[in-house]
């Protein structure tokens, strides 16, 4: 979902018999990395033949979707990170597969193997076996050896954008025959930051903790996501100078049990939708709950303008990295 020049790319290797012994999929968690490996180990083994659309019933399709596949190996790289644990895998790569025509292994968090882990592993990439692949799924590919990643086919999986995320909530919804208020599910959309897995969770959890159908409220106090009038309120004060309303403001997120780093973090994107506006004109606003909400939203942006936003984006983005460096003072630095 969301990643065509992936599906695309992967799609034409497959269709031309010219699959990779060696993947980095590289990107922000929640994105479809370990999904898409799984799709891929799917359409090399499945039993119909290789083909970008497997059967997903043979005992190939059905096991790697099980995650119990003798020949498609996950790894945890967070947990398997010593040089041991890859002089094992080293070792046991040169085994035949057990059924299918590949082995096939899926390696997540690969940043986290340690030095001597990534060591080991290169000797393998250098000489692999013909019919082993390697996946590689990392969220911080600057921690991975050039000497790896050169060896390597690399696909950047991209954040998800709003109106993709809300469309799928919105399936997920009918499919289930559960009604879900679209300012909820807009809501949601923003609050996990292109996730499509955080999206998902949030809105699982959501629906386990409320009785009847959610509403924002519900949303606020089970998952966190303050109601869009919270930061409305907040940048109407900002705008007044109302330093009151503003520490009302703060000690009321933080009274319902949401973090200091959280509050900057949704802020900036309530000062960065303003900006956006600015910038870009009222059409660049994205998912909005209501037409009411889009005018009001509009106007407050007019009365800032663009200096005072870019001036107020980057005190945000400074106190973050301030609170990242004293936590113990956090609220000290988010007030004051």
């Amino acid at each position: 979902m969301g990643q065509n020049h992936i599906v695309e790319g992967l799609s034409r290797a497959i269709e031309k018999t010219r699959v990779g012994q060696s993947y980095l999929f590289v990107g922000p968690r929640g994105v479809g990395k370990t999904s898409t490996a799984r799709i891929l180990a799917k359409s090399l083994n499945c039993h119909e033949g290789e083909s970008v659309a497997p059967c997903l019933s043979c005992p190939s399709c059905a096991e790697i979707e099980k995650g119990n596949c003798l020949d498609v190996i996950e790894i945890d790289g967070a947990s398997n990170n010593l040089v041991d644990d890859v002089r094992t895998l080293r070792e046991r790569v040169h085994f035949q597969p057990m059924r299918d025509r590949r082995k096939i292994y899926i390696i997540d968090e690969v940043q986290r193997l340690t030095g001597s882990a990534f060591d080991a592993l290169l000797r393998t990439l250098e000489e692999p076996p013909g019919y082993a692949h390697f996946i590689f799924a990392t969220t911080d590919p600057q921690k991975i050896p050039d000497t790896i990643v050169s060896r390597c086919q690399v696909f950047e999986f991209r954040r998800l954008g709003e109106v993709a995320i809300r469309e799928k909530l919105t399936e997920i919804c009918g499919s289930e025959g559960i009604a879900v208020d679209d300012a909820v599910l807009s809501a949601i959309s923003r609050g996990c930051r292109g996730g499509m897995r955080d999206a998902e969770g949030m809105l699982d959890q959501l629906l386990a903790a409320s009785r009847e159908a959610p509403t924002l409220d519900d949303l606020e106090r089970v998952v966190g996501l303050a109601r869009p009038d919270h930061w409305r309120e907040l940048l109407e004060a900002i705008e007044k100078d109302d330093a009151p309303s503003i520490l009302l403001n703060v000690d009321s997120f933080l009274a319902r049990g949401g973090g200091e780093r959280d509050f900057v973090e949704q802020a900036c994107d309530a000062v960065r939708d303003l900006l956006h506006i600015v910038l870009l004109g009222h059409d660049s606003l994205g998912v909005t709950p209501a037409p009411e909400t889009r005018e009001h939203v509009i106007d407050l942006a007019g009365r800032f303008g663009r200096d005072r936003l870019e001036a107020l984006l980057g005190l945000l983005l400074g106190l973050e990295s301030r609170m990242a460096k004293a936590p113990l003072a956090s609220r000290a630095l988010l007030e004051w």
